[in-house]
């Protein structure tokens, strides 16, 4: 792929990466390109990652972005380079991405236009060897053995684009009469209006925050103790509770059934309204807190484990479980009435099961309390977790690397997809008994009490199974696209079968 340069004579200003980043984002926007993921948010290795389905179809454009001097020569970059490089090459060809690198100057021009305009491939050769010596282990011996006609593919899959902030915004201006006003957020995508295929229609779209509705109050009461643990060392399966300023604090009433009545001074219980401790700030930061703590004891009762560091939920696998698929019913609005129909969920899957690092992906979700405009409301986000052994997590660059080299396949990200696992956690924690009692991880004497717990924590949650919003507009879909986007979970099987 060509090198284009878009600088002219003028001096480039310093200018920070993101809002760089912005101005590649309009830059590529009228170009037809939509963003769909981003480092920042996401944490994938690429700065952007965007399509353009009139153009490409289904395949990705990665884009690094470089607000400094630029040179696939210098050190600190060749190390990045080619983790793009072996990305690219571990994915199936029929998917591979196309890579965009955006830098405010390149150094050497020359070089890199024998390199990504003209394909010479002694220079070719000559960088591979180069980003061999900063390679190690498998990703050393896979980088050799791959052919030269791959590692060409790369090279010509690669364009290069040189310009700064101010550049850019030229070349913007150039194509459309003048560059889009920054208050306005929707000027700047305005040449996609004609492309949009919207039609003005009224429609319904699901949130994946859910409003809290039923839990209006907490109680709290002076204690002696500091510390949680303290307290779980002393209680089995206590309600949920929160420790704040020598006080603790309960969503449930202080009352018989409640065994924290039992390490709290009585004579001090309060009953307090929540929306009195959410116009403090401080305070309101404390009943995010206890709600969360009420989703972590909730997913723990009905059989998740949760990531370290994050109300990241998921179903472990025991015994050396290869593989497993939760039924649940789907539940979709279709023109007036509400529409059900049976389903399977893939919710973990293990891999290289002969290799010396076998790994599992569960299928996960980040459930907890966000405060929004001075409300509170539950989230549901669609996760992945990777485990060495089906509750063991996988951390830092490992984790980064399966995911990065096995699970890019736009399946994942897919509309369609990312709504169904959405709906699949939904119905999981607010409407399925079902599916709450299967996975009950305690069995022994305390089944009541767990019981009991859950019961209880449904009814401040609510069996609400989803929130819809009214659109007077929606995008053209026919029926039969809705019908082939409904076998993904069987693609998505078949695509992880082949890993």
């Amino acid at each position: 792929m060509p090198l284009f340069n878009l600088k002219g004579s003028r001096e480039s200003n310093i200018t920070h990466t993101e809002t760089y980043k912005k101005v590649v984002i309009d830059y590529l926007s009228i170009k037809g390109f939509i963003p769909i993921k981003d480092s920042a948010i996401d944490g994938c290795l690429s700065d952007l990652i965007l399509i353009n389905r009139e153009i490409q179809g289904q395949i990705e454009t990665h884009v690094e972005i470089k607000w400094d001097d630029f040179s696939i020569n210098q050190k600190k970059f060749r190390k990045e380079f080619a983790e793009y490089f072996l990305l690219y090459l571990r994915t199936p060809r029929l998917k591979r991405f196309k890579f965009v690198i955006f830098a405010k100057n390149i150094e050497n021009i020359n070089l890199h236009f024998k390199l990504f305009d003209h394909l010479d491939l002694n220079e070719i050769k000559d960088q591979c060897k180069k980003i061999e010596d900063v390679l190690i282990g498998e990703d050393l011996e896979y980088f050799k053995q791959v052919d030269i006609s791959d590692k060409v593919e790369f090279f010509s899959d690669t364009s290069l684009y040189q310009g700064d902030v101010t550049e850019l915004k030229m070349t913007i201006a150039a194509e459309l009469g003048a560059y889009p006003d920054e208050n306005d957020i929707y000027l700047r995508y305005s040449t996609l209006e004609e492309n949009c295929n919207i039609k003005n229609d009224k429609d319904k779209i699901f949130s994946n925050i859910k409003e809290i509705k039923n839990i209006k109050a907490f109680w709290t009461a002076d204690t002696d103790f500091n510390t949680e643990r303290e307290v779980l060392e002393i209680l089995e399966y206590p309600p949920p509770f929160y420790l704040y300023e020598n006080k603790l604090l309960s969503l449930y009433p202080f009352e018989d059934y409640n065994n924290l009545t039992n390490i709290i001074n009585e004579s001090t219980i309060q009953k307090i309204n929540i929306d009195e401790w959410m116009e403090d700030e401080d305070k309101k930061h404390v009943i995010i807190a206890l709600l969360n703590k009420m989703c972590h004891k909730f997913c723990q009762l009905i059989g998740l484990y949760k990531k370290e560091d994050e109300y990241i939920y998921f179903y472990p696998a025991f015994e050396n479980e290869m593989q497993a698929t939760e039924s649940w019913i789907k539940i979709e609005p279709k023109g007036k009435k509400m529409t059900e129909r049976k389903s399977n969920r893939l919710i973990f899957k293990k891999f290289k099961e002969m290799t010396l690092n076998p790994y599992y992906i569960h299928f996960a979700v980040n459930f907890e309390v966000i405060n929004f405009d001075k409300k509170l409301f539950f989230i549901i986000i669609p996760k992945k977790v990777f485990t060495s052994n089906g509750v063991e997590q996988l951390e830092g660059k490992k984790a980064k690397k399966i995911q990065e080299t096995s699970f890019i396949n736009p399946l994942f990200t897919r509309n369609r997809n990312l709504l169904l696992e959405q709906l699949f956690w939904a119905f999981t924690l607010f409407l399925s008994p079902k599916l709450r009692e299967k996975h009950i991880i305690y069995k022994n004497e305390k089944d009541k009490q767990i019981q009991f717990h859950i019961s209880k924590i449904i009814k401040m949650i609510g069996k609400d199974y989803f929130e819809l919003f009214d659109l007077n507009k929606k995008p053209v879909i026919d029926d039969d696209e809705i019908d082939e986007e409904d076998d993904y979970n069987d693609s998505i099987l078949q695509y992880l079968n082949q890993i």
